[in-house]
């Protein structure tokens, strides 16, 4: 019995084990980890990020896990905190039962080319879950695997027995799989990093499963804004500008044929402030706004570096396109009433106001027969990061 007992507790114990660690685990294992890492290519060491501590636990609602990351350094960009990760290898395990790991190295990877199709990926998250109703956290994983170069991830050509337990026994959609990856792979090459949402790190386990961190871009201290809607084109208030903490109101017919330019102006007013200057040209005539803002203590002129733009189009028929030169990247945005896209929010970053001062607009509006309120709007902060 004592011996029936013990074989028994073995059997218990090692489904118990099996079950923590399957998240990302292939039949095989064949793989060491230092064999695995060694092919992994791209990989920027985070100063202060290195010697990391990550608690693991399975998120499975937008991705695969919520990482909680400490010990990092106040000079690290990456901050303790909860982020939301995806398996970077396929045939690693990892426990994602409150597991914990040290000595963890964070890489940055927004700025190598080789991860384009990644950031592409987690930077159009948002998209896709609103686009396509039955995608789960588990296409998304399958998807990113396949676009990974250095360790090749194939549906079509690896044994069923070899593939990670969660596709093995996972439900999934191989048309949504390959919807994601050919969008992917035909624009992973129009992928900017100023543009970016989301903020994208290679986690590096020394005893376990990589990890791509996403971060979502920080909040904006916003020093100036405007908003821009009655796109009725009726006399009315069109552009509430924001200075700080004052505000100004201007009533304006917009163009409804063709584009509105819109040019802001950044300069450094000295003495801890910032000039901000707006022109906005329509009907023919000039809308101009000028003010000096005090900057807050933690933003310094050289710190304003980025734009928010929120936009929605809600009612019947409308759609409107937002067209920029950041920095010598040209960017266009739209929302268009009764589509998966019909509101927007999208955080800029890597403005250097010192080198050019000006950003240069174009808005475009289409349709007929809205109404004149604030439910159709474009929103425009400028700022340094909160």
């Amino acid at each position: 019995m004592n011996s029936l007992k013990a074989i028994g507790m073995g059997i218990l114990s090692f489904i118990f084990a099996t079950a923590m660690f399957s998240a990302c685990e292939s039949a095989t294992q064949a793989d060491t980890i230092d064999e695995v890492m060694s092919t992994v290519p791209h990989l920027n060491l985070i100063e202060g990020a290195e010697q990391a501590v990550a608690t693991v636990n399975r998120e499975r609602n937008r991705t695969n896990f919520k990482l909680e990351l400490d010990n990092l350094s106040e000079e690290s960009p990456v901050q303790p905190g909860t982020y939301e990760a995806f398996c970077a290898l396929w045939d690693v395990a990892i426990d994602s039962d409150d597991g914990t790991y040290g000595d963890v190295k964070i890489h940055a990877i927004m700025d190598e080319p080789y991860w384009n199709t990644v950031n592409y990926m987690v930077n159009n998250i948002d998209h896709y879950y609103a686009t396509y109703e039955d995608l789960t956290w588990l296409d998304v994983q399958i998807a990113m695997w396949s676009v990974m170069e250095h360790k090749e991830f194939n549906l079509d050509t690896i044994e069923h027995d070899d593939l990670p337990r969660d596709v093995r026994e996972g439900d999934y959609s191989r048309d949504l799989v390959d919807a994601l990856i050919n969008d992917a792979r035909e624009n992973a090459d129009k992928f900017d990093p100023k543009m970016a949402n989301y903020n994208i790190y290679y986690g590096e386990f020394s005893e376990a499963q990589d990890q791509i961190i996403i971060e979502r871009g920080s909040e904006i201290n916003n020093l100036f804004g405007m908003d821009l809607y009655n796109f009725a084109n009726e006399a009315e208030v069109g552009i509430t500008q924001r200075f700080g903490g004052n505000v100004s109101s201007t009533s304006v017919v917009w163009n409804s044929e063709g584009v509105t330019p819109i040019k802001i102006k950044a300069e450094d007013a000295g003495n801890g402030r910032a000039q901000f200057t707006s022109v906005i040209t329509s009907g023919g005539s000039n809308n101009s706004s000028s003010q000096a803002t005090q900057l807050p203590a933690n933003c310094s002129f050289d710190g304003i570096d980025r734009m928010r733009v929120k936009m929605n189009a809600a009612d019947e028929g409308l759609k409107l396109t937002l067209r920029g030169t950041f920095m010598g990247s040209e960017q266009e945005f739209t929302v268009e009433e009764g589509t998966s896209e019909s509101e927007l929010d999208k955080l800029i970053t890597g403005l250097d106001f010192t080198a050019q001062p000006e950003v240069e607009l174009e808005l475009e509006f289409e349709g007929s027969d809205f109404d004149s309120n604030t439910n159709n709007y474009v929103e425009i902060r400028v700022g340094c990061e909160l």
